[in-house]
C-alpha cells in the first residue's frame, strides 16, 4: 500500500462520475474540479485532496480554514476501500501538510451514531470537544486535535 494525497485535475473526471457524481455529466465535475482548484470557499481557504493508493483513488479529504489557526477537516473514503486504513493515512498527511501551512488546529463534526468515523478519530488523537444538534437535527460530536 503506497498512499500519496493530490489535487483533483481534469483526469480524475470518469473515476469521479463512477464513484462519486454518479448522476452528473463530466462538463459539470470538470466545473466542480475547477472550483476545487481555486482553492477557496465562501472566501477562504479550501483545499480538496485525492486519497490515492498506487494510482487509483480510493477517496477523499478536504480542508478548510476557520481562522488564521484553525482548518475543519473532512475525509470520506469510497464504500469499496472503506476498512483498510486509507483514511488513517491519508489524514496523517494532510495533517502534515496543514501544520506546513501554519494551522494548529483541525476540527470536525461527526454524527453520534457513526462508531467506525468515531474510531478512526480517536485513533488520530481527536478529543470530543462537545455534542450538539447540527443544522439537519443530527446529534452530533465536534472533534478537536492539535496538528502541533
Amino acid at each position: 500500500m503506497m498512499i500519496s494525497i493530490r489535487n483533483f485535475t481534469e483526469y480524475d473526471v470518469m473515476t469521479l462520475k463512477q464513484l462519486q457524481y454518479t448522476n452528473l455529466e463530466e462538463s459539470e465535475i470538470i466545473d466542480i474540479i475547477r472550483k476545487w482548484e481555486t482553492k477557496e470557499y465562501q472566501g477562504k481557504y479550501f483545499e480538496m485532496f485525492a486519497v490515492v493508493d498506487n494510482e487509483n483513488i480510493v477517496g477523499y479529504i478536504s480542508i478548510m480554514e476557520h481562522s488564521k489557526n484553525i482548518i475543519s477537516y473532512g475525509v470520506n473514503i469510497y464504500d469499496r476501500y472503506r476498512r483498510k486504513g486509507y483514511a488513517q493515512s491519508g489524514s496523517k498527511l494532510v495533517f502534515g501538510y496543514a501544520k506546513n501551512r501554519g494551522y494548529k488546529i483541525a476540527v470536525l463534526q461527526v454524527r453520534v451514531d457513526n462508531a467506525a468515523s468515531l474510531g478512526l478519530h480517536m485513533k488520530l488523537g481527536f478529543d470530543i470537544d462537545h455534542k450538539y444538534v447540527n443544522s439537519k437535527g443530527n446529534e452530533v460530536y465536534c472533534l478537536i486535535k492539535s496538528l502541533l
